[in-house]
């Protein structure tokens, strides 16, 4: 008999594979396309890549697992499973989580070539007084180093706005309520992450307290390990650890105590 974790992955394969498989091939050769066209800059077409498309696939998979489910009515046939909802709820995030993840490296590993192709990666260097102007920790741009930084930096950051989504939308009514809830949820994540830039481009307006204490707010954000890019290499470390322990581990662990806690339907 198929223990219930390879049941409910093999329902989750099935019932989503198709749009997962359909989602990656565009986002694969969507960012093949523009590196490879030099429609946009190597820089250029990762940050569209990993910032407004990788936020629309998060949102999409967020949206569509629990709330599906609820629509069809057969949330409740799943619940009859003997299985908790927090077992149930943790296999479907780890599925999304999963194809999340693989879309993102596929994306980048067909943006890779492509800039390898083009010899985008074989560039001169910078003059050496800009080169020397610019922190060792951060890699040059249009390198396999700056792409692959980038890269894991949205790995980490969407992954934790996937989870934070995930778990809120789970009480949604149907793919469209989620849908907006997730929209609304992202623009409001983003807003915050604002602060960031305001402490970047403040030094003449905003006293350095006001600066610190908005940076680090912002290190609290799921999205901020994206937009700390270029920040010192402490920064970005700071942030993914933050991301990755609790806005990722977090959830996962509080739906857990939520249910031994009975308030997890």
């Amino acid at each position: 008999m198929m223990r219930p974790w390879r049941a409910l992955l093999w329902k989750e394969w099935r019932e989503q594979r198709w749009r997962c498989a359909l989602g990656t091939l565009v986002l694969a050769t969507l960012s093949a396309s523009l590196v490879r066209a030099q429609l946009v800059t190597l820089p250029e077409a990762a940050v569209m890549i990993f910032w407004p498309i990788g936020l629309l696939l998060a949102i999409f998979l967020a949206m569509g697992s629990v709330a599906t489910e609820r629509a069809d009515g057969t949330w409740p046939f799943l619940r009859a499973r003997p299985v908790g909802p927090a077992f149930i709820l943790r296999i479907k995030w780890a599925a999304g989580a999963a194809y999340l993840a693989g879309a993102l490296l596929i994306a980048a590993g067909a943006a890779h070539v492509a800039a390898w192709s083009r010899g985008l990666f074989d560039l001169p260097a910078p003059p050496p007084e800009l080169a020397a102007s610019m922190s060792a920790a951060v890699p040059l741009p249009n390198s396999p180093a700056w792409l692959w930084n980038l890269v894991f930096l949205a790995l980490v950051a969407l992954l934790a706005w996937y989870t934070v989504l995930f778990f809120l939308l789970t009480r949604a009514r149907d793919e469209l309520h989620a849908g907006i809830g997730g929209v609304l949820l992202t623009l409001a994540c983003l807003a915050w992450l604002l602060q960031l830039f305001m402490a970047s481009l403040g030094e003449g307006w905003l006293s350095a307290p006001v600066r610190g204490i908005l940076w680090m707010s912002c290190l609290l954000n799921p999205l901020s390990p994206l937009a700390l890019l270029e920040a010192p290499l402490g920064y970005r470390l700071l942030a993914t650890a933050i991301a990755l322990g609790v806005w990722i581990a977090g959830p996962v662990w509080l739906v857990g105590r939520l249910e031994r806690a009975g308030r997890l339907s």
